[in-house]
């Protein structure tokens, strides 16, 4: 099967979405991707009677789409199908897999003691396009998690721990939370033995107790109602805090348990993340601090049954550096759900603007006082109305007052780009640099670079369009934050699914950009595409970049 995505006028894409091809009784899903063609292998042991294509949110495929059905051969199957199979390999070990299919067959060699038959080959096939649709049942994922937890926290040698300056004091809310945590605090004993440090469970409500506590406590952890922490939590966290004298705040993955205790929604958070943390508490209901900075910040109200963990977080985040907070990676407890998740995110919806509008003014108030300079570089050759619809967009929405375009021109030839020069002569926020020879995108922005004086820098591609006002305010502020490298943008494809929202280091084996296909104002992941947060890298067809951090690192690369 092969479809290809037509370009529309209308605007009806369907790159992103899920086209179901019903055949023989059947039915086939396939995500369509950016690229112009994408091709599934299907295999027919009976007559075809009809063919029935639809693609999901209503979309005529007929509009958008044309599909044909080619008959090739089982050696032409087999061979295509192989080499779809390699991409389950690393890219970096296997550095010539797009063409050498050899190694995934003495793969399968090895997992059937035999050569794949072709239809062995297309059992596999099937699993792989199928992970997208159906993916790993969660309780089944989370035993061989558990497992690979138990494996790795209880292998460590206690006897070179300096856990004796460690008191842990527990901050529960219900008395019946206890003997859950007795469970997590015997699992620790029986593996340190003697060099087990001192836990304390305290209900909050006691106040006294709390008081009288406290003075004796390295770290509180503070546990919100129902919590249920895991058995390797306390080995986990005490390891990490005898090796990390300089932590002051420290959490874990979680999920969520449901009305009959059934675990399930697991929640892998980021490293810590004080942007993101301002549109939302993504720690949860359990985080440890150290009693020291607990104390500095007046902790939570003893004495009270309310909840206040998000708002004690709130105020810890202006007096945490990264280095002081610590992520352990691993499903380590399960909270009830707090309300149904669909609450939650209209919740969400509702006051998403005024969230990151807080993010932004709380972390880095002052920042925009001054209005630093901004130049906006932006290669281009020739594609006219490309290069017409980016500036114009720029300069007719633009709301930041101190900017400057920069275009270098790679040698353009086409009379309609020097028009377009030419008709912005007069205009004082735009600039024309040449640079002759082969197109090199890096050479170009650091010749760019060189010839300007801006302290803010933003890269962009000359395919790109603007659509809000306020887009340079919040790159700028952001990019101005200490210790923040570059900033990206969220940038859409024309049906208005999500090309980019930052960088994922790891996926497929280098990279991949992070919700990609999902539609522009879905809530996403914790609420990410919603919210500045931060990722392992962005995308140069928009980056914004201080002048000091862009020549320190000695350009682009």
């Amino acid at each position: 099967m092969h479809a290809r995505v037509r370009d529309v006028d209308s605007g009806v894409n369907p790159t992103g979405h899920t086209l179901i091809l019903d055949i023989a009784e059947r039915s086939e899903p396939l995500l369509l991707s950016r690229s112009v063609n994408t091709r599934r292998i299907i295999r027919l042991q009976e007559k075809v009677s009809y063919v029935m294509v639809s693609l999901e949110d209503d979309l005529d495929p007929s509009v958008c789409l044309d599909i044909s059905l080619t008959r090739i051969t089982r050696r032409r199957a087999k061979k295509r199908m192989l080499k779809r199979m390699n991409r389950r390999f690393d890219p970096v070990q296997h550095k010539d897999s797009i063409d050498n299919t050899e190694h995934v067959q003495i793969d399968m060699l090895r997992s059937h003691g035999h050569w794949p038959s072709i239809e062995e080959l297309y059992q596999l096939y099937q699993q792989t396009n199928q992970r997208h649709f159906t993916p790993t049942p969660y309780a089944s994922w989370l035993q061989d998690h558990l497992l690979a937890l138990a494996n790795h926290w209880r292998s460590s040698d206690w006897k070179i721990l300096p856990t004796e300056k460690l008191e842990l004091l527990v901050l529960t809310m219900d008395d019946s939370e206890h003997s859950a945590w007795q469970e997590s605090i015997a699992a620790l004993q029986a593996i340190s033995g003697e060099r087990s440090p001192v836990i304390r469970i305290v209900n909050r409500i006691d106040k006294k107790a709390v008081t009288e506590a406290l003075e004796q406590s390295s770290h509180v952890v503070l546990a919100g109602s129902g919590i249920v922490p895991g058995l390797e939590f306390l080995v986990a966290i005490i390891q990490v805090l005898a090796q990390n004298s300089q932590c002051e705040l420290l959490y874990t993955d979680h999920d969520q348990l449901t009305e009959n205790h059934e675990r399930e929604q697991p929640v892998i958070k980021p490293d810590w993340d004080p942007y993101l943390l301002e549109t939302g508490n993504y720690i949860g209901d359990l985080c440890v601090v150290s009693t020291e900075l607990y104390l500095h910040i007046d902790g939570l109200e003893p004495g009270t049954a309310k909840p206040a963990i998000y708002p004690f977080l709130l105020k810890a985040r202006a007096e945490l550096h990264r280095d002081q907070v610590i992520h352990i990676p691993g499903i380590m407890f399960s909270q009830p759900q707090r309300n149904d998740t669909s609450y939650q995110d209209r919740w969400f919806t509702q006051h998403s603007d005024e969230l990151v509008t807080r993010a932004y003014s709380t972390l880095q108030p002052d920042v925009l006082q001054a209005l630093p300079r901004v130049e906006i570089i932006i290669p281009t050759r020739d594609k006219e109305p490309l290069l017409r619809q980016c500036v114009e967009s720029i300069l007719e929405l633009t709301d930041y007052p101190n900017y400057h375009i920069t275009v270098v021109d790679n040698g353009s030839t086409e009379p309609a780009t020097s028009a377009f020069h030419d008709e912005l002569h007069d205009e004082a926020r735009y600039d024309v640099l040449a640079y002759p020879g082969a197109f090199n995108y890096s050479a170009i922005n650091n010749f760019a670079v060189e010839n300007t004086q801006s302290d803010v820098l933003i890269l962009l591609n000359n395919d790109t369009q603007i659509m809000q006002s306020d887009w340079l305010t919040r790159m700028v502020q952001a990019c101005m934050l200490p210790k923040v490298g570059c900033v990206g943008a969220k940038l859409l494809y024309a049906n208005g699914r999500v090309q980019h929202a930052g960088v994922v280091m790891g996926m497929k084996g280098v990279a991949g950009h992070a919700f990609r296909f999902q539609k522009s104002d879905s809530l996403s992941y914790l609420h990410k595409l919603r919210s500045p947060h931060q990722v392992s890298a962005v995308t140069a067809a928009c980056l914004a970049v201080r002048r000091d951090t862009f020549e320190q690192l000695g350009g682009a690369g």
